[in-house]
């Protein structure tokens, strides 16, 4: 509830005079209580709320349009209510939601260029947008699939899975990422796995390859470890026997 707002101003004769009254007693029954929670609410109800609260109402689409404002977001306005919250110097949802200076007239005017549809059609499009939504990531699975990694530790997968997955990288074609998999075989594992973590770190679009500092270790064959192409020539010359 508003801030010293315990209630709101109706009015019996706007209310017998208005368009409510030619709906159903079930609409106008339904329109009533959504106002009153939408006041408790200062204002912030959004169109999924109600239908959780009075269970997928059947009534609800008569009044979408008309008597409640929906924006794209899916959160309502009621304007006569809102009108209430202004004039007693609450800041309604509307201009804190859309972050405007601008007075009532201003906020409600872009609400109603907003699109407003029945709640059948809302619907059909959330369907249409998880369908879609669907599409991408069976279409992001198929491009994981395709790919050969050059390790198979879980190590290696887990951090290729992160990396695969962070926004500058889920963009990437198959022949990318096959493209950095190739690079990151050209070192040995633990390196490899080095390499992704950094990027990811880094919040990188490419992998970087290993610092020659790796190469000034004490230990010299450490230092092999991070040096691509010289292991085996490295290993001939070694006094220590390999097994």
């Amino acid at each position: 509830m508003a801030t010293g707002l315990p209630y709101f101003k109706f009015t019996p004769s706007e209310w017998l005079t208005g368009d409510i009254v030619f709906e159903s007693f079930e609409a106008q029954g339904l329109f009533i209580n959504i106002c009153a929670l939408y006041w408790q609410r200062d204002g912030n109800l959004t169109l999924e709320g109600i239908e959780m609260r009075y269970k997928q109402p059947t009534a609800l689409p008569s009044l979408i349009g008309r008597f409640i404002s929906v924006n794209e977001s899916g959160k309502i306005s009621i304007d006569f209510l809102d009108i209430q919250f202004e004039e007693r110097g609450f800041v309604s949802k509307i201009n804190s939601d859309n972050g405007k200076k601008g007075g009532r007239r201003k906020a409600l005017e872009e609400i109603k260029s907003e699109i407003k549809r029945p709640l059948s059609d809302r619907l059909a499009n959330q369907s249409q947008e998880e369908e879609e939504k669907n599409k991408n990531n069976n279409k992001n699975k198929n491009k994981k699939e395709g790919l050969i990694l050059p390790y198979q530790s879980e190590d290696f997968k887990n951090a290729w899975e992160m990396l695969s997955n962070e926004p500058k990288w889920r963009k990437k074609t198959t022949h990318a990422l096959s493209l950095s998999l190739e690079k990151l075989a050209g070192y040995p594992e633990l390196i490899a796995i080095k390499m992704i973590k950094d990027c990811i770190g880094g919040g990188w679009q490419g992998l970087v390859e290993p610092k020659t500092s790796f190469q000034k270790q004490q230990n010299p064959h450490a230092a092999v470890l991070n040096t691509p192409g010289k292991y085996d020539e490295d290993k001939k010359n070694s006094p220590l026997t390999y097994s």
